[in-house]
């Protein structure tokens, strides 16, 4: 979105190890068009979310590509850390990263996730849990929890997802 990555290069400006690119990640190379929601954190690829919610809708057109293809064009061999926040779009990105992780090269994967199935903004963390356990991950820790307004329930938090060493036989 034309708008938060404007934000982003202002906000990251001054600090010459960040790097920023005006696309999003998923599981195939494709155009899509967003729905532009009237809180920009709110803006998703996710079927789910990506709706028009109001009269007179804005919409843009975002380039997407994977992980896999990402990493190819800028000669990245090894990932120490991949951050997925897209709003209910996680388990795509992580099938765009599935070669780096069937090779295991993704140290650890911090990724948002919810335990409300009421919650459409945010992948499950089963899912998310299920998918990642295939290649050989286990959940580290919960982060940046966020607790219903009003509620003792917990709405999403950040799952951190660690490589476990290969098991020699």
């Amino acid at each position: 979105i034309h708008s938060t990555f404007k934000q982003l290069q202002t906000n990251t400006q001054h600090r010459g190890n960040i790097e920023a690119f005006p696309f999003a990640l998923g599981n195939e190379i494709t155009t899509e068009t967003v729905y532009l929601q009237s809180r920009s954190t709110v803006n998703s690829l996710s079927p789910e979310v990506n709706l028009p919610k109001e009269r007179g809708h804005q919409t843009q057109e975002v380039s997407v590509t994977t992980v896999e293809a990402f990493c190819q064009e800028h000669h990245l061999s090894q990932l120490d850390l991949l951050k997925i926040d897209t709003e209910g779009f996680e388990l795509q990105v992580l099938s765009g990263a599935r070669p780096f992780l069937e090779a295991r090269k993704i140290t650890f994967i911090l990724i948002e996730v919810t335990f409300d199935g009421d919650n459409q903004h945010n992948s499950s963390y089963a899912v998310i849990s299920q998918y990642l356990e295939a290649f050989g991950y286990k959940v580290h820790g919960f982060y940046n929890q966020s607790i219903h307004q009003g509620s003792t329930k917990m709405n999403y938090c950040d799952a951190l997802f660690y490589l476990q060493p290969e098991q020699t036989k």
